[in-house]
């Protein structure tokens, strides 16, 4: 199949236009603001790839049409995405790619500010606490977050947190007493990945916040990305799943 209409923005903006329902040449015209010559050429073009076909002079959005336009908006939405929050700068390798697919659902996504992780801040300490429920991912550590989980757990939070092969290895040297009291109550689940995925991850009851490596594979520990409307929410929640299916579940 040829994708010369990814380089055809004119006949992007028809297909654009179609999805809102039928027009006539006339009205793609003046939509396009081009000439009755040049709406022929694109609009034949356009038939002749089965993007669009005609009906008593309506021309109607294809299936295969739909399909083209849904494709090229996955593209243009992730290069948005990536250019306005610099995610070309970071490692994504380890997202699958059904969810690479949709990382346009991040479009709203801001940085929380520029901090340290490695050093629980005022601002991040409020939005945990505030949450009944914490979900969280990550394979960089610190002392400070067992404290952190610990007072999570303590206080009645619905509690889920997987941690990679290291992060364990840095606990069980360190914290084991500690991660043993904690794993004692009822309201945490405590898991190991299988793999070391490259990126952190928090769901919250309304937010979601993530943080990346860079493409270098050095955790960008500077930067905190957040996150709370529905579709970033989902797209956390889906990526936290896929990481759960390749964890097991770890006690002692």
């Amino acid at each position: 199949m040829s994708f010369k209409f990814f380089r055809s923005p004119r006949l992007i903006q028809i297909l654009k236009e179609l999805k809102s329902g039928p027009k006539s040449k006339n009205e793609l015209k003046n939509c396009l603001k081009v000439s009755t010559s040049r709406i022929t050429q694109i609009l034949s073009m356009a038939k002749s790839m089965g993007l669009v076909d005609v009906s008593l002079d309506m021309y109607i959005i294809t299936s295969k049409g739909l399909l083209v336009l849904n494709a090229y908006e996955i593209l243009e939405n992730f290069d948005n995405i990536c250019k306005t929050n610099s995610l070309n700068d970071y490692y994504l390798d380890d997202i699958p790619s059904y969810l690479l697919d949709r990382i346009y659902q991040l479009s709203n996504i801001k940085i929380l500010d520029e901090c340290d992780i490695f050093y629980t801040n005022k601002n991040f300490s409020k939005i945990l606490i505030e949450s009944y429920s914490v979900k969280c991912y990550t394979n960089v550590f610190c002392s400070e977050y067992i404290d952190l989980f610990s007072n999570l757990v303590e206080s009645g939070k619905d509690v889920n947190i997987i941690v990679s092969k290291n992060v364990l290895k840095e606990i069980l040297l360190n914290h084991k007493k500690e991660l043993k009291d904690i794993l004692k109550k009822s309201n945490i689940r405590f898991y190991i990945s299988n793999k070391d995925y490259k990126i952190s991850l928090l769901i919250l009851d309304t937010k979601l916040i993530i943080s990346f490596y860079l493409k270098n594979k050095i955790f960008n520990y500077k930067k905190i990305f957040i996150c709370n409307d529905e579709d970033c929410l989902d797209w956390g929640e889906e990526l936290y799943s896929y990481i759960l299916k390749n964890s097991k579940e770890y006690n002692f």
